[in-house]
């Protein structure tokens, strides 16, 4: 992703998050108290400003001088959110998170978000670890829908898990945890993935030439419902959120494979998009 992609990613992230804010945080949140910026790398000085270490990757940044305690900064690092492989936006909403005061005290100059071998966690003066949500999980009965057809609902079941992890990611991110009350989306998701995963013999029989790739969804799906299992972070929405939406564009493929034949290339849509 080129700068000016991250960037463009960035400032959608930014719009998409500020209806829901509260007034109070809206004003944090916007300038002049709020100014969101993209950058190439980390200079020496910012990361030692964040305590970052040598063999760590500076994501993002949240500052504020001392001398005007509402006005803050934050710098969003194109190249080493791409090598390490995160979403820019999830870094965006980490750092707005700190810009409204969640899970740290407003007292440090710089604090930020950088990934080692351990994982994604926060660097800086009094940085609290991310709020973790416990959530508790239910059996489900995913029953059998022989009146139905199991492709369709395989890709169907699909699409509610991904648009409530998509939605639930950014909040996640902008809480540093699963925002009071929103539990239950995780239990629906995991509902439904159960549902989609229960097709996928059916689905083997039916679209015979497609085994390896529902081999693929199975697995995309047992690892999206392991990463809503128990203690949930922000990452673990995040890597659900992308399982579910790889799942699903893999199932419309399948659909299209059973539907069309297999003749001439797949068209495109805007759900496999």
């Amino acid at each position: 992703m080129s700068e000016q992609s991250t960037a463009a990613a960035v400032q959608v992230a930014w719009e998409q998050v500020l209806p829901g804010l509260r007034p109070e945080e809206f004003e944090l949140a916007t300038p002049p108290a709020l100014k969101v910026y993209v950058d190439k790398r980390p200079t020496r000085q910012q990361m030692r400003m964040v305590r970052a270490k040598p063999d760590e990757l500076l994501l993002g940044m949240y500052t504020r001088p001392r001398e005007h305690p509402i006005r803050g900064e934050i710098v969003i690092f194109d190249e080493t959110n791409a090598e390490a492989g995160s979403p820019p936006e999830d870094t965006l909403w980490h750092e707005l998170s700190h810009a409204l005061g969640y899970d740290h005290e407003l007292a440090e100059v710089a604090i930020g978000l950088t990934v080692s071998r351990d994982g994604a966690r926060c660097s800086g003066p009094g940085c609290a670890p991310a709020a973790h949500a416990h959530v508790h999980h239910h059996a489900h009965d995913t029953g059998g829908w022989s009146d139905a057809c199991p492709t369709c609902l395989l890709h169907s079941r699909l699409t509610e898990p991904e648009a409530l992890m998509s939605e639930l990611r950014m909040y996640a991110h902008v809480q540093h945890g699963v925002p009071q009350g929103l539990g239950g989306t995780i239990e629906l998701s995991r509902r439904r993935i159960a549902e989609a995963r229960a097709q996928i013999p059916m689905v083997a029989r039916m679209v015979p030439g497609r085994v390896e790739q529902l081999h693929r969804i199975a697995a995309q799906l047992d690892a999206a419902d392991a990463a809503l299992t128990g203690y949930l972070t922000p990452e673990d929405i995040s890597d659900a959120a992308r399982l579910i939406r790889q799942a699903r564009r893999e199932a419309y493929l399948v659909a299209w494979q059973k539907f069309a034949n297999g003749r001439g290339q797949a068209p495109w849509s805007p759900l496999a998009a």
